[in-house]
């Protein structure tokens, strides 16, 4: 649950850009390509420095704003988390950006790159035998002091 997934998390936090927006490779923590996309990244894409995700890897960062430089580091609010599970795994983003917060053209948009990115990762898997990569949707947060508090759900726990 996603909830579970920011206890304990500040509501800034510094993320390292791996993917830079524009980007058609995704890369991991790493450096090694993790993935080639026939449509460029809309956002710059990370990990949140020093937090595991349940997968064992750094906790994916989707970093909104300008083009970064790939290896950047941002200090960032934390304003919102994508629900993903990747081949079956949670693999939850949380959502960084200036402290203004998440508007609606900006969840729409991350709703339809992330729908478009499962897609195309469950396209490829099929032919592997894994399991399905499913969009769950964007939770939206708030600042309340040094707490982060649901604001609006998204089509959380749809299929």
């Amino acid at each position: 649950m996603p909830r579970l997934l920011l206890a304990g998390l500040p509501a800034r936090v510094e993320a390292r850009v791996e993917t830079p927006k524009g980007s058609f490779l995704k890369r991991s923590s790493r450096g090694s390509v993790d993935f080639v996309s026939p449509v460029p990244c809309p956002f710059n894409y990370g990990s949140v420095c020093g937090r595991m995700a349940a997968d064992g890897e750094p906790l994916d960062a989707v970093i909104l704003g300008p083009k970064r430089a790939r290896l950047q580091l941002v200090w960032m609010s934390v304003l919102g988390v994508v629900g993903f599970l990747d081949a079956g795994i949670e693999d939850h983003k949380i959502i960084l950006g200036q402290d203004e917060g998440l508007h609606g053209g900006t969840i729409a948009q991350l709703e339809r790159f992330f729908c478009r990115y499962c897609r195309v990762k469950n396209l490829v898997g099929g032919m592997r035998g894994a399991e399905p990569t499913r969009f769950l949707g964007v939770e939206v947060f708030e600042a309340g002091g040094s707490h982060l508090v649901m604001k609006r759900g998204v089509g959380w726990g749809a299929s």
